[in-house]
């Protein structure tokens, strides 16, 4: 009881300064690309990802890597506006002392136009990629209550230009803090500047704070629910925002999951277009998930993620 009151004053610490944090304080951050949710699920889910398992936790809270029963492997294509593609590999092994996770995030442009001072359109062109190569570890140091983090080397690339950077993330996650709540805190993108030349910007520092609750429905021999998630966060760019999800599961045989979903972020300047929808199935050892989010004025992004699971 006493390690249970402790994490909640925790959380409720975590909270107090997340909510009064100075939204006036935002400003500009490098290697934006952190900030894009890489994982079909938790996209789909308003990109809600404070409480999340699987090797994908490394991008969200990597301390939902300690929920990898053996071994987890993920692979996530994200078609973003204008032709930028954004491609995620992540790998996750479960050991006597905890679970280390292993990912490769790795964005790039078509081609650009290039334009002088004056902005006249030259007959040139540019493209540009970006790369975070990440480890991960995570171990559960009570029963329910996990802790984590990973290290990420980051490239990022503007013409013959390049730019480098150590990032971290850490995490907590508490399963079933109170039957089917899960409560995880985190924070992303701790590190030096990116930095061009002598230009350098900081990272999209940004403090998590979510939670989960599972509502089983259905009988039995054929169990479904439904998961209602969101987080409260703080970043240096745009200061406080939130996301929310709602997943409705259903469960048709012993092996095969249905999965449908929706969301919302108040992050986009444009408040009518955060929603998010998507879809899942799970079949055996094998998921694959679809979501589908609108951006605004810039348009609208897909992802597709194919995952295996062995447990």
């Amino acid at each position: 009881m006493f390690r249970k009151l402790t994490l909640l004053g925790m959380v409720f610490i975590t909270s107090v300064s997340v909510v009064s944090a100075d939204s006036s304080a935002a400003g500009t951050s490098g290697a934006q690309f952190l900030k894009i949710s890489v994982d079909a699920r938790q996209s789909a889910l308003g990109g809600a990802g404070a409480t999340v398992s699987g090797s994908q936790s490394m991008f969200y809270n990597p301390a939902g890597l300690s929920s990898v029963a053996n071994f987890d492997l993920s692979l996530t294509q994200v078609n973003w506006f204008q032709d930028i593609r954004y491609s995620n590999l992540s790998a996750a092994k479960k050991f006597n002392f905890g679970v280390i996770g292993f990912s490769i995030n790795y964005l790039t442009s078509s081609s650009i136009d290039k334009y002088d001072n004056t902005g006249t359109m030259l007959n040139e062109t540019y493209d540009v990629s970006d790369t975070a190569l990440g480890l991960g570890y995570a171990t559960e140091i009570y029963k329910g209550v996990s802790v984590g983090g990973n290290v990420k080397y980051l490239t990022d690339r503007i013409e013959t230009h390049t730019a480098n950077a150590l990032s971290f993330n850490c995490g907590l996650v508490y399963r079933e803090i109170v039957s089917k709540l899960d409560l995880g805190i985190a924070i992303q993108n701790i590190g030096s500047e990116v930095k061009y030349i002598s230009v350098g910007d900081p990272q999209p520092l940004t403090y998590k704070l979510g939670a989960a609750y599972n509502i089983p429905v259905g009988e039995s021999d054929e169990p479904g629910g439904v998961i209602v998630c969101s987080d409260v966060n703080s970043a240096n760019d745009t200061g406080i925002y939130a996301n929310f999800g709602l997943e409705i599961y259903k469960e048709f045989t012993e092996d095969s999951t249905y999965f449908i979903r929706g969301g919302y972020r108040t992050d986009l300047s444009d408040k009518a277009n955060g929603v998010s929808l998507g879809v899942g199935l799970k079949y055996n050892i094998y998921v694959i998930d679809y979501a589908y989010s609108a951006l605004g004025d810039l348009g609208q992004a897909t992802r597709i993620t194919v995952s295996l699971r062995f447990n």
